[in-house]
């Protein structure tokens, strides 16, 4: 495989050619993203990006990003920034939709300069189709911006080492502080930038201003690490657990399918071969020298760097932290196949774009609950803010939606006494899963799509009835009942060990 060499009459691809499939890739991207972007509800991470972003000033934002957040501010700074300018909260999803457009589309662009341009709209195809891909691009969430910058600070320091001038240096330095102010770990494709330089003999003319350029760029980050190390020691990243290799072994196959076999030894055998497969596309692309090793390094080291981190013992490694990996690893791959013959070529790019098939099936299957639904039903059926309401199921998970859909951000958790209720709600994730014990109380029920149950019990039982196991109570923090007490924002933590932030 021989990188294609615009200019070169040989192998250059029309530009033309390559910008009209670059563009209809990326009509393929958003046209996947845009569905999920206006109907899905906003989930518990979302309701906390539109919190943030509604703050009356800067200050107020960064403030409440180092309360809350375990990222940086670059997003949120420029979703702030437009909700200023009058575009709504829910619109705003839309910057994720044009970061995946632009995504895939770069990813044509730059890498027919790695391999024939079927070969790039192949893994343009894949970023646009890809599962996590198309799941975060619809989302108040800066995970889609993160893979795109990443994608843009490689293509910059390709450009930097090939025409090695101040504008080139300030985009490469711009790449570098959005990234870093994007998502933390942007700095391990940082990382693999300054491998490449190491590892290019070619490139030591201009490997010293390379990586001038990249530590200026870091500078802003070195102002925010203090903000760093005091989301770090607040521990929202313990929900990802303790290392555990088989999500390792299965991270770039869930990047782009999601969903899994129900047999656990198909499941992991997928996982291998995918995993090899991406691999064996980074060392062809690393073997080659120039842009492509860059793309290889960039598919292969913050994989494994993650990873690593996680092994050591901080527990960083989740999927959507790796969304920056994949435009990489789609161009891995579609290397991979291009390099074939052409009859295993054809039934390679033809198993990529079953894969890409199955990608954006399991995002369209696997979106939020209906959580707007599910409150506009608690108020269909009679709900009032002094009501309790019973719910099975992750407490923030649901907490921060029904805080914003049933407009009462004072809803938090609460106790119960010993006194009957009079009126009291259900809202459970699950189907039905009291329903022994709910049986003949339920004045009405509502399946919200088979995820939320919302019903409202006719004869509220005494709290010693088993059908409060399970359950946690919530209640407006200034509700009038008896039958509960809610309890102090800062003591939620404490009262819930095992709760996932």
């Amino acid at each position: 495989m021989r990188e294609v060499q615009p200019g070169c009459p040989q192998q250059a691809v029309g530009k033309r050619t390559a910008l009209l499939a670059a563009i209809a890739v990326g009509v393929l991207a958003a046209a996947v993203r845009l569905p999920g972007a206006f109907t899905n509800s906003l989930w518990q991470d979302e309701v906390v990006s539109a919190n943030i972003v509604l703050e009356p000033t800067p200050i107020a934002m960064l403030r409440h990003v180092a309360r809350t957040e375990s990222s940086p501010p670059a997003w949120y700074g420029i979703a702030w920034s437009g909700h200023e300018l009058g575009i709504s909260v829910e619109a705003l999803r839309l910057l994720s939709v044009l970061a995946g457009a632009l995504l895939a589309g770069l990813v044509v662009l730059w890498g027919r300069r790695l391999m024939p341009l079927w070969g790039s709209v192949l893994a343009g195809v894949l970023v646009a189709l890809g599962s996590q891909l198309v799941t975060h691009g619809s989302e108040l969430r800066a995970y889609e911006l993160y893979a795109l910058v990443s994608l843009l600070f490689a293509m910059a320091l390709d450009r930097f080492a090939a025409s090695p001038t101040l504008a080139t240096a300030a985009i490469l330095t711009g790449s570098v502080v959005v990234g870093t102010l994007t998502h933390y770990f942007f700095l391990l494709f940082a990382v693999a930038g300054l491998a490449w330089l190491a590892l290019s003999p070619h490139l030591r003319p201009v490997r010293a201003r390379a990586s001038v350029a990249i530590a200026v760029g870091l500078l802003p980050f070195l102002v925010w690490m203090p903000v760093l190390k005091h989301q770090y020691e607040r521990e929202r990243f313990s929900w990802i657990g303790s290392f555990d290799l088989r999500t390792v072994l299965a991270a770039n196959w869930q990047l782009f399918a999601g969903s899994w076999p129900h047999t656990e030894a198909l499941k992991n055998l997928l996982a291998l071969v995918f995993l090899g497969a991406v691999v064996a596309g980074a060392v062809v692309l690393a073997r080659h020298g120039g842009r492509a090793r860059l793309c290889g390094l960039c598919a292969i080291v913050p994989f494994a760097a993650g990873a690593s981190i996680w092994l050591a013992g901080a527990p960083l490694f989740a999927v959507r932290n790796l969304l920056g990996v994949g435009a990489f690893a789609a161009l891995a791959l579609a290397a991979l196949v291009s390099r074939l013959p052409r009859i295993p070529a054809l039934g390679g790019g033809f198993a990529v774009l079953a894969l890409a098939a199955v990608g954006v099936v399991d995002a369209a299957e696997h979106g939020p609950p209906a959580f707007d639904r599910a409150a506009q039903e608690l108020v269909a059926q009679g709900w009032r803010p002094n009501d309790p309401i019973v719910l099975y199921g992750e407490f923030f998970e649901f907490r921060g939606p029904l805080r914003w859909y049933l407009h009462e951000p004072r809803l938090t958790l609460a106790e119960r006494t010993r006194q009957r209720c009079a009126r009291l709600f259900v809202v459970s994730d699950r189907r039905k899963p009291s329903e022994r014990f709910l049986e003949g109380r339920l004045a009405s029920a509502s399946d919200m799509a088979g995820k939320i149950l919302v019903a409202r019990i006719e004869r509220p039982p005494p709290f010693a009835d088993p059908v409060w196991r399970g359950g946690r109570m919530l209640v407006l923090l200034s509700a009038r009942t008896g039958c509960v007490h809610a309890v102090p924002e800062r003591s939620v933590l404490a009262s819930l060990p095992n709760a996932r932030l």
